[in-house]
């Protein structure tokens, strides 16, 4: 099973960056959008495991949340991985709050930083943009390189299973560790 860890939006959070998502899906129809139910914080992709090693992955969670105090994410500005001359996914990112997801990310990772990880929400990915859609993405970078989605407060961690569907992927969540308090 291919799963995740991440922090949950709640719903008021979810739906400011999903209505920026209609308004922009309809100008640049070449990005598959994600869904706004699919939007989170990803802490740490672990690819396939199986059941005993999800077991741990649990665990691993638990005392990790268990380390950590609720804390503040503010959701803002627009840009692209890896970058903006070959773009492939659009990210909003995260300003209050990212020391910290950097923190939860490390320990997730048993104390191996991802290099470069970068904390976000991936809002649209690609393959090839036309000349036409590439201009659109430009500007929209550029107009709305500083957009507000707002702040929520993040209360935990969890496991989600990521299935692969033709219509795009699916989450369930597994698992749930709340922080301290």
């Amino acid at each position: 099973m291919r799963v995740f860890t991440a922090i949950k939006i709640p719903p008021d959070a979810r739906k400011t960056i999903g209505d920026f998502v209609v308004v922009h899906s309809t100008q640049i129809r070449e990005l598959k959008w994600v869904k706004t139910e699919n939007l989170h914080v990803t802490l740490k992709f672990m690819g396939e495991r199986t059941e005993e090693e999800i077991g741990k992955i649990k665990e691993l969670i638990r005392e990790v949340a268990g380390e950590f105090s609720g804390f503040h994410v503010t959701i803002s500005g627009v840009d692209c991985f890896p970058d903006i001359s070959k773009p492939r996914v659009l990210w909003a990112g995260v300003g209050e709050g990212a020391e910290i997801l950097k923190n939860l990310e490390k320990k997730l990772s048993e104390n191996v930083e991802t290099p470069h990880f970068v904390p976000h929400v991936t809002i649209a990915r690609m393959k090839h943009l036309r000349p036409d859609g590439y201009n659109k993405l430009k500007k929209l970078l550029l107009i709305d390189s500083n957009h507000g989605f707002g702040r929520f407060h993040a209360d935990g961690i969890s496991l989600f299973s990521s299935m692969l569907k033709p219509g795009g992927a699916v989450y369930e969540e597994l698992f749930f560790a709340a922080f301290k308090k």
